[in-house]
């Protein structure tokens, strides 16, 4: 019997529905559970989500995806050590330092575990938190090895936590800067490390979106949409969906 794997989309602070998700989900002792990163930021309970997660895997096994905003902090930790003025320019400082207060050191250390990918080799299933840039054509079986490669192919793999919209030409496009003649990543991706299970994008909508090669679980819970996880077991893909309280935040 193969164990499953539970992946969970973008929590964003949403404590109460990533609790209840769980609980009607029901995790056994050899699922492992993956969330797809974005845990913190815009939504109300983020150092309490840390916390809670950190707690829960404690008893379970648990990967972390990097996503842009744990991203974000962990950067605007580094540049605050040594005590540069790069903090006060990047966006949501207030925000990330009030979060950042609100951590101790072990849970900073916690969120120091995640990775920019994880492999699901016997479901043929790669977990990632925003997409597959078109230019990768082969990954490190370790994440962290990405460390020792140069500047210029640490931008590439970097893509994987805040790609979007790809213009015809390949170039990756930053947030509302598409046009008609650009596409989604996931609608050319060709399945090239399996199905991709992400996040970022919000689609708001009651289900995870299935492309042919990707499936999207960011159904938008801090903007008042659900909380998505798919379960990988021996008898195929499911859903399980949550609800959200309510509209924890507007921005996109």
């Amino acid at each position: 019997m193969r164990s499953r794997y539970i992946i969970i989309g973008d929590v964003h602070g949403c404590l109460a529905e990533l609790r209840a998700l769980l609980a009607r989900i029901g995790p056994r002792s050899d699922d492992t559970v993956v969330f797809v990163g974005d845990l913190v930021d815009k939504g109300p309970h983020s150092p309490a989500v840390v916390r809670w997660i950190r707690t829960f895997a404690e008893t379970y096994r648990v990967v972390l995806i990097e996503g842009n905003h744990e991203e974000k902090h962990r950067r605007w930790r580094h540049h605050t050590r040594q005590g540069s003025d790069i903090v006060h320019t990047m966006t949501g400082t207030a925000q990330i330092e009030s979060i950042s207060k609100a951590l101790n050191a072990a849970d900073i250390a916690f969120l120091e575990t995640g990775r920019l990918y994880f492999r699901i080799p016997e479901y043929d299933a790669f977990v990632v938190h925003a997409g597959v840039p078109p230019a990768l054509d082969s990954l490190p079986d370790n994440p962290r090895d990405i460390l020792h490669y140069s500047r210029r192919q640490r931008e590439v793999y970097m893509k994987m936590q805040r790609i979007r919209f790809v213009s015809p030409e390949g170039k990756i496009l930053q947030l509302g800067h598409d046009t008609v003649r650009d596409h989604y990543w996931a609608t050319r991706y060709d399945g090239r490390f399996g199905t991709v299970y992400f996040g970022h994008q919000v689609f708001m909508q009651p289900e995870p979106v299935e492309f042919e090669h990707a499936i999207g679980l960011d159904l938008g819970a801090v903007h008042g949409g659900y909380l998505a996880a798919a379960i990988l077991s021996e008898n195929g893909v499911s859903y399980v969906m949550e609800a959200a309280r309510r509209v924890y935040s507007t921005a996109m």
